[in-house]
This record gives C-alpha cells, sequence and structure tokens, in this order.
C-alpha cells in the first residue's frame, strides 16, 4: 500500500503527512486507562509516521466511513509481542 485517500474526519493533521499506510485491519482495542474494561472494535491503519484508531460505521447508503478515535506516533511506541494466555493477542504502549 502506498497511498491513502480515505478521509477521517478529526484527525487534525491530514493523511498526507502521516507517511505511506503500511496496514489496515479492525481489531478488539482495550484502554487500561478506561472504567469501562471491555474491548471495543476499532480500526487501525499503520502509517509510517503514526498508528491511527478510528471507528468503523456505515452511512444511510451503506457505505463504509472511519471516525477518528487517537492517535500514536510510531517513533514513541513500544510493543509486547505476547500476551500470556493467548498468543492472538499483543500490546502497544507509549
Amino acid at each position: 500500500m502506498t497511498s491513502c485517500c480515505i478521509p477521517i474526519p478529526g484527525l487534525e493533521e491530514g493523511l498526507e503527512v502521516q507517511g505511506e499506510l503500511l496496514l489496515q485491519d479492525t481489531f478488539q482495542v482495550w484502554d487500561p486507562k478506561s472504567l469501562i474494561r471491555k474491548g471495543r472494535e476499532r480500526h487501525l491503519f499503520l502509517f509510517e509516521l503514526s498508528l491511527v484508531f478510528s471507528k468503523e460505521i456505515k452511512d444511510s447508503s451503506g457505505r463504509t466511513k472511519y471516525l477518528y478515535k487517537s492517535r500514536l506516533r510510531t517513533s514513541e511506541l513500544g510493543v509486547t509481542e505476547h500476551i500470556e494466555g493467548d498468543p492472538c493477542k499483543f500490546a502497544l504502549w507509549v
């Protein structure tokens, strides 16, 4: 993937300054700071310079749209590759 033309309302900086789009997919995301301890489904866009979290919604005509939720700079990310009890889980932290 070399570019991204998907608009994400709410993202202050445009997608064009995030670098090349490397991957995107839907994940269950948990926030340890949240009082609600359940996972939320989020569509993540991994760019060279940031990881953008968005909420996938359908508009009245059934087209997929994304609402910006948060962003982490890749230069500030740490990764825990294995979470005890589930080989498919990993953790990102700042």
